[in-house]
């Protein structure tokens, strides 16, 4: 699971609009994923095949 945390930096805080990860030293295999923003309530889960080279997007839901 991955779970989404604002921190205070610069500026306004804003919900994140896309969020990108990067998957290292997993063996070769399907993974289930689930991406929760608590700020808004969004979340995006899927099935993961762990490949080289690749790349996945989902659109974030309620």
């Amino acid at each position: 699971m991955i779970e989404e945390r604002l921190t205070p930096g610069r500026g306004v805080l804003m919900p994140a609009q896309q969020a990108y990860f990067r998957v290292k030293h997993m063996p070769p295999g399907r993974y289930h994923v689930r991406y929760n923003s608590q700020k808004t309530g969004l979340f995006a889960a899927f099935p993961l095949h762990i490949t080289p080279g690749l790349r996945a997007s989902r659109e974030l839901g309620r």
